[in-house]
């Protein structure tokens, strides 16, 4: 959908690359450039909740773009290599502004569209009016009027093709802007005031929630423009061979279970983009978008995750580890209690094939960056968030990032569970966990229902109530022991001896 939620400051001696295979992190070969060393800038301007600040280079030149809650936006301006300068704030007027992407026109300004803004009166709805800015500096801006936008709209991406600017993005066309009604659109546009609409190949009109679609990604890979998207929650990857004039779907079949698209990205003669569900986690080009492969140098992607993808001229960024649940599976929880439900944070890692991965140092930076970019004399931009404001990371030209100690493994045991479609023995101790939400009365083991016998301590999570001292829980979840004493009973213990008793029983009510 539009708008996903989205999602590096140490020296590293290490002077090797870890390479990411399909079973984790293992040690790789070293590269020609030392390691560099990461400096940090803290910017100063306020950046709403749900509004990420932008990153931008043109040249040695790069723009940071943070927008405030009200709409205020405030800019720093990096020129040549010298440190970020703070720009004069503009209140555009548009309340919750959102703001993905700034590009340098033909003519040199740094331009930015996005869409904002509430109703007048007593109509507080969002309205996703579309919202453009320009600064011949990138310091001080002026919000100019642009047209061509038939529905509220939302913004996702900008490129500029020799004289066109193209952008990608959604319109809205619910009765209530905020419902949705998602339909992909492409616009260009030779002054950055008047947009022409293209409406790309398969994206139906929407009616309610059915036939949505988005545009979220653009990419220039040769001669070629790239956008990219979703249809129907499936992943969606256009191709333009004329400056964005017309386009056509790439139907390659890799495409069908990349999920929805996340990141798309080009770095010398390879395209890669991320998805952010779904496998594989990534698929890459090399003919411009045409045929896909996967890539196989990363980890599995999560059921539910969302993985970006950035790039410098030289590699490209993505996050591993997102969502990352290996620390609460029962084999970690049952050897030690105290690593059970760990949660890693995610790992960054670069690549300049999209098929042979490194890990990134990522200190003291818990979710790591909002925004990866490169200049033209080959520094690395990295963008963070903190309490006050932005802060751009900087690696030097001629190195390679720091490279991240390997990952922390938990400590597992082997499990004693009930082999699939057999009767569980009596006299056997399971290793099983009991969720209790909805407390202890009823219990679920080896596909039968079970329901308590005793008077004994209770644990439920569900009502706030705390589990006796002593007890291996761990969130909503008890790790205990069950033993039959008979076909029809059983005693549910911890180390420290039997806490519950169950009968077999059917007739167990939900547990909302």
């Amino acid at each position: 959908m539009p708008h996903a939620v989205r999602l590096l400051a140490a020296a590293a001696s290490a002077t090797l690359l870890l390479s990411v295979t399909a079973c984790g992190v293992a040690a790789g070969p070293t590269e020609q450039e030392p390691a560099g060393t990461w400096t940090a800038q803290e910017l100063s301007a306020e950046i709403g909740a749900d509004q990420a600040p932008v990153l931008a280079t043109s040249g040695d030149d790069a723009l940071v773009l943070a927008v405030a809650e009200d709409g205020t936006v405030r800019s720093h301006v990096s020129v040549g290599g010298a440190g970020f300068e703070a720009g004069e704030p503009l209140a555009t007027g548009a309340t919750y502004l959102q703001v993905e992407a700034a590009v340098v026109l033909p003519d040199g300004d740094w331009f930015v569209l996005g869409s904002g803004g509430r109703g007048s009166g007593n109509d507080e709805r969002l309205v996703f009016e579309p919202v453009g800015l320009r600064s011949s500096d990138g310091l001080r801006w002026e919000r100019v009027d642009v047209d061509g936008f038939a529905h509220p709209v939302e913004v996702s991406d900008l490129q500029v093709v020799g004289d066109t600017l193209v952008a990608a993005g959604t319109y809205r066309t619910a009765a209530d802007p905020a419902m949705g009604g998602f339909e992909a659109r492409i616009w260009t546009s030779t002054d950055a005031e008047s947009f022409t609409e293209t409406t790309p190949p398969e994206v139906r009109p929407a009616q309610g929630s059915r036939h949505e679609s988005w545009a979220g990604h653009l990419a220039v890979s040769g001669e070629r423009v790239l956008a990219a998207g979703g249809i129907d929650g499936d992943a969606a990857l256009w191709v333009s061979d004329d400056d964005a004039r017309s386009w056509q779907r790439v139907a390659d079949p890799a495409l069908a279970v990349a999920g929805s698209v996340s990141g798309l990205e080009v770095v010398g003669g390879t395209v890669a983009l991320t998805g952010s569900e779904g496998s594989p986690p990534a698929l890459r080009s090399t003919d411009h978008g045409t045929t896909w492969t996967a890539v196989a140098g990363l980890p599995p992607a999560e059921e539910v995750g969302w993985a970006p993808l950035w790039s410098d001229h030289d590699r490209f960024w993505t996050l591993t580890g997102i969502d990352d649940m290996s620390w609460s599976e029962p084999e970690v929880c049952y050897a030690d209690l105290a690593q059970c439900g760990r949660d890693p944070e995610p790992r960054v890692v670069t690549s300049t094939d999209g098929t042979d991965w490194a890990a990134v140092d990522l200190v003291d930076v818990a979710d790591g960056p909002d925004a990866v970019a490169g200049t033209a004399d080959g520094r690395v931009l990295v963008l963070t968030v903190a309490a006050h404001g932005p802060v751009v990371h900087t690696l030097p030209a001629g190195t390679t990032p720091p490279v991240a100690a390997a990952p922390l493994e938990p400590e597992t045991v082997e499990l004693v569970t009930v082999p699939h479609g057999e009767p569980p023995q009596v006299g056997v101790r399971y290793h099983a966990p009991m969720y209790v939400h909805c407390g202890m009365e009823w219990f679920g083991f080896a596909d039968a229902t079970w329901r308590r016998t005793d008077d004994g301590a209770d644990a439920n999570s569900g009502t706030g109530g705390e589990a006796p001292q002593g007890w291996p829980m761990v969130g909503e979840m008890l790790y205990g022991y069950a033993t039959l004493t008979d076909a029809e009973h059983l005693e549910y213990a911890t180390d420290d001896g039997v806490i519950a008793t169950y009968r077999r029983a059917d007739g167990a009510p939900g547990c909302a």
